[in-house]
């Protein structure tokens, strides 16, 4: 932290103006931005969850809550919504927790937490390191121009001032 401290009093202004945008780009790519692109996916995923509950209180679909998978066969898909068929009970315990048995709803509402954090954790880990990277990037562009920029400023050597001398 001393370092950080020491860095930043020492740094101009652009390299300062670097920090600040670069501690916000990743908060925003770490924090706010997962919930952003997760929203986009979660009426999908709660459509299905519903159709899924839906189905645990038809009478039909009793023995893919209660059966182990293997020994169920998949059934067609009827409804997407989850009112005929057992489709998305099937299809949700195959993806999401195959093993449990008797899946009750108090398992599908963890298996469904479990998914959307999942996915933002995943998201939030992207945006960690696409952050990182554009902030290097932009860090490097501006060291290079700050070096040619550097290389136009300098005077030219005077005739006595070095070079060849023979």
């Amino acid at each position: 932290m001393k370092r950080l401290k020491a860095w930043l009093q020492a740094a101009n202004g652009w390299r300062r103006l670097w920090f600040v945008l670069s501690t916000l780009g990743l908060l925003y790519c770490t924090l706010i931005n997962p919930f952003v692109l997760n929203r986009q996916n979660d009426l999908s995923h709660y459509q299905y969850m519903w159709a899924v509950e839906k189905e645990f209180q038809n009478p039909e679909c009793r023995l893919y809550a209660m059966k182990p998978l293997t020994e169920l066969t998949e059934p067609k898909y009827n409804d997407s919504e989850g009112r005929e068929g057992c489709y998305h009970l099937y299809n949700y315990r195959r993806n999401h927790n195959e093993n449990k048995v008797p899946y009750t709803p108090e398992e599908l509402a963890s298996d469904f937490s479990k998914a959307i954090w999942g996915e933002i954790l995943m998201l939030s880990g992207i945006g960690i390191v696409v952050a990182v990277v554009l902030s290097t990037l932009v860090y490097f562009f501006g060291t290079v121009v700050a070096w040619v920029r550097a290389g136009f400023r300098k005077k030219p050597l005077s005739a006595g001032e070095g070079g060849d001398n023979a």
